[in-house]
C-alpha cells in the first residue's frame, strides 16, 4: 500500500500491504461520502515487486531458514537474499544484521544501506533512516531506491512536496523505477489529481501488467471517475488474483459502503479483511479504522432491519398512510432502543475490540 476522494495507503511504495516490513504502510485519507470516518486505502514500497502480492511472512521465513539453517553463517553472496526475506517476514531484526555483515565487508555498500533505511521506516525511526539516507547518497546520489526511500521518509515527516520531488527524481534517474511510480500515482490520488493518478498507474501496468497494486488503483481511479461498476470489477479481479490480501478486501468494502450502499456486502468484506490483517503488527491503524466501519456497518444493518420489522407491522395492522387532508404523509421509522443503543456504544466497542487485537499480536 501507501492510497481517500477513496483513500489511498502507502508502505515503501505509497499498502505491502503495509503490510509486509518490506513494504510498509501509512495510511493517507481524502473524501469519504456521508461523513464516513474511513476511506479506501492505498500503499507504498521499497520493493520492484508488487506491492500488494503480501508475501507470507511464515512463508518467507521458511524460505530463508532453507538457504540458511538456524545458527549457520550467512555467506556474503546471501547476505542480501536472507535480509529481503527477514524484511518480507517481518524479522527487523535479522533484516537488520545481514545488512550490517555486509556492510562490515564493505562500508560503501549502498544496497546493504538500503535495507537498513528500510529496516528504520519500518520501525518508524525517523532519524536512523534520515542519517543513512545520507550516507548512502554521499555514495551515490543517483540511486533510485534510496531517492525512493528518501520520498518515503519525507512522507512520513508529512513534506508531501519534497516527497514528490525525491520520486520525481528517482524516475529522472531511473525511468522504470516502478515503487516511484506508484507512489507519486498515490500521492497524486491523495491530492485529488485523479486523471494524473491513473496515467502512473497504467504506466506501472504497461511495464507489468500483473502488478496488483497498479492494477487496485487503476480500479479506484476507474471509480473515481465515475465508473463504479467498472472500478468494482477490477477489483474483484485483483481480489481473484490475490485472495488472502487485507487490503483489497477494506476497499471492496468501503466501495460497496459508499458506492453501492450495500452494507451486508460490506461488513462481509470488512470482516474478511479484520481476519486476514488482524496478525499484522503494521496494520494496527488499518485495523482500528476497519473496526470502526465494521461497527458502523452492523449499526446500520440493525436499523435497516428494524425499518422492515415496522413497515411489517404497520401492513399488518392496516395503519394509514396518509393524513387527515388526504395528503401523502411521510412516516416516521422509531429506531429501537437496541439499535440506539448499539450506536450509542459503538466507540466502547471499538476501543474493546482493538484492546483484544492488540492483545493477539503481542
Amino acid at each position: 500500500m501507501s492510497s481517500k476522494v477513496l483513500n489511498i495507503k502507502v508502505g515503501a511504495t505509497l499498502l505491502a500491504a503495509a503490510w509486509a516490513t518490506a513494504c510498509q504502510s501509512t495510511a493517507e485519507r481524502g473524501s469519504s461520502s456521508g461523513g464516513s470516518q474511513a476511506t479506501a486505502e492505498f500503499q507504498m514500497s521499497s520493493d520492484r515487486e508488487s506491492l500488494m502480492a503480501n508475501r507470507n511472512q511464515e512463508a518467507a521465513i521458511k524460505a530463508r531458514s532453507a538457504l540458511v539453517p538456524q545458527g549457520a553463517k550467512v555467506d556474503a553472496s546471501l547476505q542480501l537474499t536472507v535480509a529481503e526475506l527477514s524484511l518480507m517476514g517481518q524479522d527487523v531484526a535479522q533484516a537488520r544484521e545481514a545488512a550490517r555483515q555486509r556492510l562490515r565487508a564493505n562500508v560503501n555498500d549502498v544496497e546493504a544501506m538500503n535495507i537498513l533505511i528500510r529496516s528504520f521506516l519500518a520501525e518508524g525511526k525517523l532519524a536512523e533512516a534520515k542519517l543513512m539516507i545520507e550516507n548512502a547518497q554521499a555514495i551515490d546520489g543517483r540511486q533510485a531506491t534510496t531517492l525512493n526511500l528518501k520520498g518515503l521518509l519525507h512522507h512520513e515527516q508529512g513534506q508531501p512536496i519534497l516527497a514528490r520531488e525525491s520520486w520525481k527524481l528517482a524516475l529522472k534517474y531511473d525511468p522504470t523505477y516502478l515503487p516511484a511510480m506508484m507512489n507519486l500515482g498515490a500521492l497524486y490520488f491523495h491530492n485529488r489529481n485523479v486523471d494524473q493518478a491513473g496515467i502512473m498507474f497504467e504506466k506501472i501496468l504497461a511495464q507489468n501488467p500483473n502488478h496488483l497494486d497498479a492494477r487496485m488503483g487503476f480500479a479506484l481511479v476507474r471509480y473515481a471517475q465515475g465508473q463504479a461498476e467498472q472500478g468494482r470489477g477490477l477489483l474483484e479481479k485483483v481480489a481473484d488474483a490475490q485472495p488472502n490480501s487485507p487490503l483489497v478486501y477494506y476497499n471492496l468494502a468501503i466501495l460497496e459502503r459508499d458506492g453501492f450502499q450495500n452494507n451486508p456486502k460490506a461488513l462481509a468484506y470488512m470482516e474478511r479483511f479484520v481476519n486476514l490483517a488482524s496478525s499484522i503488527p503494521s496494520a494496527r491503524k488499518s485495523l482500528e479504522n476497519g473496526l470502526q466501519v465494521v461497527t458502523q456497518l452492523k449499526s446500520r444493518i440493525a436499523v435497516d432491519k428494524q425499518k422492515l420489522s415496522d413497515a411489517d407491522l404497520r401492513a399488518m395492522a392496516g395503519s394509514p398512510t396518509t393524513g387527515s387532508g388526504g395528503q401523502s404523509a411521510t412516516p416516521v421509522v422509531p429506531v429501537s432502543p437496541a439499535a440506539r443503543a448499539q450506536e450509542s456504544s459503538s466507540s466502547t466497542i471499538l476501543n474493546r475490540d482493538v484492546q483484544s487485537l492488540e492483545d493477539a499480536i503481542k
